[in-house]
């Protein structure tokens, strides 16, 4: 079975936005299409992509909102994008190594995603790949996300105003007026086998802060690039345990919505977990675990609200199963994380 792609859950909650600015009711549509409800409050969790875009074509028909992917991601700014890739753009001191970052972390974003950078004379192309078979209105939103992301990163060194004069799409379907208005000046292409823009070679060289900052954030980058580890999602069964934990603060994700979101039957999706030795409740658990470890390493949040976000009945019953998993109590395993990430020699545990 292949890989079901996804993407940041911070992505949707700019359509939903929009549509909830305009008194869209979108509750009973995300239901309809297997999505969760409150995206917003887990943005970076990972939603399934395609019910994802068959949600933003179904709402932008029956709304009558014409260029709905652009309308919604026109906004989008770097605080939007995933942490890690937040955090080492705010302190890398040229945008030639911000692109060769966000080349490396676009993944991050939407995990089918490869950026390529290509150098054509006295400009830049940056190219987004995307192996998926999608038909001509379903390739836009991917285009129009990525590339927005992308323009988010260089817009920390030229400005906020900065538009690329080139953008190539997928998609043959014309550009509408909202996008020609968006962007006055700039050249479409479609129907290309990529999503790219194009930036002066000039560029490259541009800082993201005064020279007086500049030694500090290459420092930060320098030791943000040493600790950085990125694992990309690849197999079936890794990719259906990334999206989980977006459906866990309603409850226990049922095996039957999974086989839903996987395109499958259950009796397959438990066939094919068994193949790597699993059962669906062994999937639930490491995703939760995973999901808890990361929380709890990185965010100061109190126990009870993880457990209600990992759809735990209470923080107790969370607590018990975090300390089977690993060990020790959520709270011994964030002290001790903390005391690591301090420098400081960890207590042996009893």
């Amino acid at each position: 079975m292949k890989p079901i792609p996804s993407y940041r859950a911070a992505h949707m909650a700019q359509h939903l936005k929009l549509l909830r600015k305009i008194g869209v009711p979108v509750e009973r549509e995300l239901q309809r299409f297997k999505l969760p409800t409150l995206p917003e409050e887990t943005p970076d969790a990972y939603l399934p992509l395609l019910p994802s875009i068959a949600f933003g074509n179904s709402v932008s028909r029956k709304e009558g909102i014409d260029e709905f992917s652009i309308r919604s991601l026109c906004h989008l700014r770097l605080e939007d994008l995933s942490k890690e890739l937040l955090t080492l753009v705010r302190n890398v001191p040229t945008l030639k190594l911000a692109l060769e970052l966000f080349a490396r972390l676009a993944p991050l974003e939407d995990p089918y995603i490869r950026v390529v950078i290509e150098e054509q004379d006295d400009m830049i192309r940056v190219h987004a790949y995307e192996d998926l078979d999608l038909d001509e209105m379903a390739k836009r939103y991917p285009d129009w996300n990525i590339l927005m992301c992308l323009i988010a990163v260089i817009r920390e060194f030229t400005g906020q105003h900065w538009k690329p004069a080139s953008m190539g799409f997928r998609s043959r379907i014309p550009i509408g007026n909202f996008s020609r208005d968006v962007c006055p000046n700039t050249h479409f292409h479609l129907g290309e086998e990529t999503a790219w823009l194009t930036l002066p070679r000039s560029y490259l060289a541009l800082p993201h802060c005064s020279s007086r900052l500049a030694r500090n954030r290459a420092r930060n980058y320098s030791q943000g690039q040493e600790n950085l580890k990125i694992e990309i999602v690849t197999g079936f069964t890794d990719s259906l345990k990334q999206i989980l934990p977006a459906y866990m603060n309603t409850g226990y994700p049922s095996i039957r919505l999974a086989a839903e979101l996987a395109g499958t039957s259950v009796r397959t999706l438990q066939r094919r977990l068994g193949q790597s030795g699993l059962t669906y409740s062994d999937l639930v658990q490491q995703a939760r675990f995973e999901n808890a470890a990361e929380i709890l390493a990185s965010t100061d949040q109190q126990i009870i609200q993880i457990s209600t976000q990992l759809g735990y009945e209470d923080a107790a019953h969370f607590s018990r199963a975090f300390k089977r998993m690993a060990g020790v109590t959520p709270s011994k395993y964030r002290a001790m994380h903390q005391q690591a990430s301090q420098g400081g020699v960890l207590e042996e545990v009893a």
